[in-house]
C-alpha cells in the first residue's frame, strides 16, 4: 500500500503544498535536460510529471491564498480559524493575498487566470490538452510566488523557516509545455506486489 505524507495539522497540509511546489520546481530543470538528451520515454514521463507536479501544487497554493474555498473542507486564507490554530487578524495576511491574486492574474491567459488555466490544462480531461499547446513560465513564476510563501511561513510557520536562501532563478528554462508531443508505452506492472 502507499500513502501520502501523513499531516497532523492545516498548516502542515499548507507546508507540504509548499515543500513539493518547490521540490517539483527546482528539480524540473535537470528533467527536462534529461528527456531533451536521452528522448527515452521513461524520461519524457519523469518530465511531465515534474511539471504536472508543479503546477498542481501551484494551483492548490493559489486555492488557499486567493480563497478559493467552494467546499466547507476547503482551506483558505480568508479561514484562519480553520488552519492558523490562532487568532488572525486579516491584516496580517492581505498582503499575501493580495500579490497572490496579482500572480494569479499575470500568468493567466485568454482572460481567465493561472489557477483557471491549470485547471483547464491539468485538472480533468478537456478538449484544451489536444486543441492547444501551452506553455507555462515556471521560473518565473516560482520566483514570483516564493517570497510570498516566505513570508507566510515566517508569519504562520516560524519553526518551518530555515535560513530560507532568497528566490532565484534555478529552472535555467522558461520553456516549460504541458503539449503532447510523443506517444508512450504503455507499462505493465506484473506481480508479485509486496504488501
Amino acid at each position: 500500500m502507499h500513502q501520502r505524507l501523513p499531516k497532523k495539522t492545516p498548516l502542515q497540509t499548507i507546508s507540504y503544498e509548499i515543500d513539493m511546489f518547490r521540490h517539483c520546481a527546482r528539480t524540473l530543470a535537470d528533467k527536462k535536460a534529461r528527456f531533451q538528451r536521452t528522448a527515452a520515454d521513461e524520461d519524457a514521463a519523469e518530465y511531465y510529471l515534474g511539471l504536472e507536479g508543479f503546477l498542481l501544487h501551484l494551483r492548490n497554493l493559489l486555492a488557499f491564498l486567493t480563497n478559493r474555498r467552494s467546499e466547507s473542507t476547503d482551506l483558505g486564507i480568508n479561514g484562519p480559524e480553520d488552519w492558523a490554530g490562532r487568532p488572525v487578524e486579516k491584516r496580517e495576511y492581505s498582503d499575501l493575498m493580495k500579490s497572490a491574486r496579482a500572480l494569479d492574474r499575470k500568468y493567466g491567459a485568454e482572460g481567465s487566470t493561472c489557477y483557471d488555466q491549470i485547471s483547464k490544462f491539468l485538472q480533468h480531461c478537456t478538449t484544451h490538452r489536444h486543441e492547444r499547446d501551452r506553455d507555462w513560465d515556471v521560473d518565473q513564476i516560482f520566483v514570483a510566488l516564493d517570497p510570498v510563501l516566505q513570508d507566510f511561513e515566517k508569519r504562520f510557520m516560524p519553526e518551518t523557516v530555515q535560513d530560507a536562501a532568497p528566490a532565484i532563478s534555478m529552472l535555467r528554462t522558461a520553456n516549460n509545455s504541458t503539449a503532447s508531443i510523443r506517444v508512450f508505452s504503455p507499462i505493465i506492472l506484473t506481480g508479485p506486489f509486496p504488501e
